[in-house]
């Protein structure tokens, strides 16, 4: 997803741009080649400054971008989904403020960074016994904001809301038998999740 905001002749103002030249564009992949419609052009005015901000996956479960007419730098509302299943990686890119045609050769590159923690859960058998395990539970941040700035970090997190228990089924819904193992290294992955 991309939010492209036109400043003519000016900088990104934080206080009073809007995303105006596109509002959450969907971009996809085709062969080698990211293409997205309608085809948007760069202004014929070479003062005229861009600035994108971008994310994925675009239709992500529990993400709400900020609206089409909200003033300054973007954000993402996020509800984590409640179960392994359906929560995803979310990626957000650093953003690229008051760009022109020249400084960019026409081309613009989102440099994404992960925007949640990975949690994986691995278990090993040292027993003997037959061991397996079909579920898991993680109490977790329910919900918050993803805030794009325009220091190196890119954005940050704030606005959490409440805590939640998200389930997990191993490894997409049978229960996993975890053999036994003398190494003292975990070796069965059950559970994993995307958390704020």
């Amino acid at each position: 997803g991309v939010l492209a905001y036109l400043t003519q002749g000016s900088e990104f103002t934080p206080a009073s741009s809007t995303p105006n030249f596109m509002y959450n564009q969907e971009v996809t992949k085709a062969g080698s080649s990211w293409t997205y419609t309608p085809i948007k052009f760069w202004p014929a005015n070479s003062n005229d400054k861009l600035t994108f901000f971008a994310y994925a996956p675009h239709s992500a479960a529990g993400l709400t971008p900020s609206g089409s007419t909200a003033q300054g730098y973007p954000s993402l509302a996020y509800t984590v989904p409640a179960t392994e299943a359906t929560q995803t990686d979310l990626l957000a890119a650093i953003p690229l403020l008051s760009k022109t045609y020249a400084t960019n050769s026409g081309n613009v590159s989102f440099a994404m960074k992960h925007a949640l923690a990975k949690i994986t859960f691995k278990v090993k058998n040292e027993a003997g016994d037959a061991v397996s395990v079909s579920g898991f539970s993680l109490d977790g941040t329910a919900s918050g904001t993803l805030t794009y700035n325009g220091d190196a970090t890119g954005f940050s997190w704030g606005s959490y809301g409440g805590t939640k228990a998200f389930t997990g089924k191993a490894r997409g819904g049978a229960p996993v038998s975890v053999p036994t193992t003398t190494t003292s290294v975990p070796t069965t992955d059950v559970a994993t999740f995307y958390m704020l």
